[in-house]
């Protein structure tokens, strides 16, 4: 494994650091190590995709953090099928429980991706778990979640058709007479225990495993056993390897016993044919469609092709110059349209179904793959209903809560406070929490059950993305099984390159759009009581409100990326106020990449882990005095703690996020891993059955 051991000097930190004052380590089921505890870091070394990271079955004494790329966790099942546990993101650690417990690794874990590890000393856990209960009372927690969401995933995916033994006993056969099979002379037999026991040639129950043939290796395994350990000998025993040494898989002589469907496929893998990303708009304003069109960018950068069918006129002319395929409905959304087409077009939109059913009949292949980022601006609920037949080959992505809130914030209007009833429960149904109206309301719960029908019911669509791991209790409590939940956080790039010098500023910052949920009004309240300047930079409904606020309000409206560097360089700290749970606030880590400290509310999901890494301030926004006192103190906050928070956001900030390459990199191995459940794969080492990302 080329490159695997290199070792350098970063001082690395694991998840999301957070040192107080006097050196002390601060966990929040992630650790963070500081120069202190330097002597326990072990090194730091690289990995291809594909490489073995560590066997199952090895005892070791030091823990991992993946500082980029992700990692396969992966175990055998008992009938010899390879099952892919989880995906351990950026920032997730690697071994950490069995060093605890001194255990050996109960799993195999490989590179996803190109990726780097950093390796720390066990005794570092030890100690901790030894001096602290919140952190043991964690690691109970963590542990118990695994523990659940494992089985989840094995009763859901362990099961295996007739089709998937038939073509991995195909491709077998195909191994041993090679593609050329047809004038070889030879005669091909399929038994009926290949098809009715394991295309692997596993044995049925009651049956024996027959023994490899002298001088081959068996790659028939059972659980714990290292599917890539080299044989010693004729007896084929395996070679236990610690975490990053080397470990190159062995070939078989004379034939491979099973097709792989694996989740990172090497580059010998089924290639991807097409991307269709599917929106509402074609140019960005918000997060969502900002996220599609990067997607496209970021794909076509690696001369996949792309098609984007949207709602609007598809007029998106930077991506057609990258050569992207357009298909636009040319429809004007819900805000827009007339009242009386909104009402029936918002529930179902004949329209977009047909454009959708018509490019999928005339160009849909085995390897073509489909990603849903909006719908519900345009294109409505019914796109699922054109999308079913290509359902197990589509990823929709949750950038909000309407997978599962008819109102899609989980928040409660009329009360101003978060709504925690089921959706489309009684409770829900009966409640007025609407921003506008009742009967309002009632046409948001009729298409609120065309979502959960077409989407939550229909369990072919097995890959919902989420944003933040927090998001997924909301959609479980609305019925969507946890198996089919994985979480990618959204990519980020800072507002501005150089740190902006926070210490120095006196003005506050609010972007985004102007609606009552963002909590501008809130916003605006406080600084006026603080007697603090505030710039707002976006633009929606609230903007009149905003612009007739006074002096010590700036309203600049909408400004792309690029524009908004040069206007926060006088800003003291960013105000991200949200009302509803906020997935994941992409703009407050771009602030916080810029060096802005954040002043957020305790309801947003990075609030947690913003406050803990000290690059950002948690209070109840939504009240005026609470918010309006934290503005103050902020203000009158010497300038050396300013400085020192603007410095740990801009240094650490990027480990709340993924860069750009790895969040398509995380994309396209979704995409494989949907190609390889659902389409004959190319050959590798053992059948895969498809895990869940954690």
């Amino acid at each position: 494994m080329d490159g695997a051991t290199h070792t350098s000097d970063r001082r690395a930190g694991i998840g999301k650091p957070a040192i107080s004052a006097n050196g002390s380590i601060h966990l929040n089921s992630r650790i963070v190590i500081d120069d202190e505890f330097l002597s326990c870091r072990s090194s730091v070394r690289r990995f291809r995709r594909g490489e073995v990271i560590a066997g199952a079955g090895v005892l070791v004494d030091t823990f991992a953090r993946v500082y980029s790329g992700v990692v396969s966790a992966s175990t055998m099942l008992p009938d010899g099928r390879e099952f892919i546990v989880e995906i351990i993101p950026k920032s997730g650690l690697i071994g950490e429980l069995e060093v605890l417990r001194r255990q050996t690794l109960s799993l195999e874990y490989r590179a996803g991706s190109n990726c780097e590890l950093h390796f720390f000393e066990g005794r570092l856990l030890r100690d901790m778990y030894a001096s602290d209960p919140c952190f043991r009372e964690k690691v109970f927690s963590r542990a118990l979640a695994r523990i659940s969401e494992l089985e989840l995933r094995i009763i859901a995916n362990a099961a295996s058709s007739l089709q998937s033994r038939l073509a991995s006993t195909l491709l077998r056969l195909s191994a041993v007479y090679g593609k050329d099979a047809a004038n070889s002379g030879d005669e091909l037999i399929i038994s009926q225990n290949d098809l009715g026991g394991d295309a692997a040639g596993v044995p049925r129950e009651g049956q024996s495993m027959p023994a490899a043939p002298a001088g081959k290796q068996d790659h028939r395994r059972g659980p714990g056993q290292n599917p890539h350990s080299q044989p010693q000998g004729a007896g084929g025993l395996c070679q236990r390897r610690g975490f990053g040494e080397v470990m190159r898989p062995s070939l078989p002589e004379a034939l491979r016993s099973a097709a792989s469907v694996g989740r990172f496929p090497g580059p010998g893998a089924t290639k991807i044919d097409r991307v269709v990303i599917i929106d509402d708009y074609s140019v960005a304003r918000g997060g969502a469609t900002a996220l599609a069109v990067l997607s496209a960018k970021l794909f076509r950068g690696l001369d996949i092709p792309v098609t984007y069918i949207c709602g609007d006129d598809a007029a998106n002319v930077e991506l057609v110059a990258l050569g992207v395929s357009m298909v636009g409905l040319n429809s004007r959304d819900l805000l827009s349209a007339e009242r009386a087409k909104a009402f029936v077009t918002g529930i179902h939109n004949g329209a977009a179904v047909r454009m959708v059913a018509n490019w999928i009949a005339a160009n849909d292949t085995a390897n073509t793959v489909y990603h849903v980022h909006g719908w519900h601006q345009i294109l409505s609920p019914a796109i699922f209903r054109a999308l079913a037949p290509v359902a197990g080959r589509c990823v929709v992505h949750a950038h909000d809560f309407f997978t599962a809130c008819p109102n899609g914030a989980f928040f409660d209007y009329q009360a101003q406070e978060i709504c925690l009833r089921r959706p489309l429960g009684g409770s829900c149904i009966a409640t007025a929490c609407d921003k506008r109206s009742y009967s309002h309301k009632l046409w948001r719960v009729a298409r609120g059950s065309n979502i959960l029908r077409l989407l939550k019911d229909q369990a072919d669509f097995g890959r919902i993305i989420l944003l933040h791991e927090k998001m997924a209790g909301f959609l479980v409590g609305a019925g969507y099984r946890p198996e089919r939940l994985t979480t990618i956080r959204n990519p980020v790039a800072p507002l501005s390159i150089k740190r902006i010098e926070a210490e120095a500023n006196d003005e506050f910052v609010f972007i985004g759009r102007l609606d009552e949920e963002k909590g501008i009004e809130d916003a605006v309240a406080a600084t006026r009581k603080a007697g603090v300047r505030l710039c707002v930079i976006g633009d929606g409904p609230l903007m009149p409100l905003v612009a007739a606020s006074g002096d010590d309000v700036r309203a600049v409206g909408w400004q792309s990326h690029a524009e908004i560097g040069p206007i926060i360089r006088k800003a003291r700290a960013l105000l991200m106020p949200s009302r509803y749970p906020e997935p994941f606030g992409l703009v407050a880590i771009e602030a916080a990449r810029s060096g802005l400290p954040v002043i957020m509310s305790r309801s947003a999901f990075l609030a947690e882990e913003m406050q803990r890494a000290g690059m950002a301030l948690a209070c109840d926004t939504a009240d005026e005095s609470a918010f309006a006192d934290t503005l103050t103190r902020f203000s009158q906050m010497p300038r050396d703690e300013v400085r020192a928070m603007s410095e740990r956001a801009f240094r650490l900030s990027p480990d709340l996020a993924s860069t750009h390459e790895e969040w398509r990199d995380a994309l396209l191995a979704e995409y494989q891993s949907l190609i390889s459940t659902n389409a004959v794969p190319e050959l590798t080492d053992g059948v895969v059955i498809q895990g869940v990302l954690s």
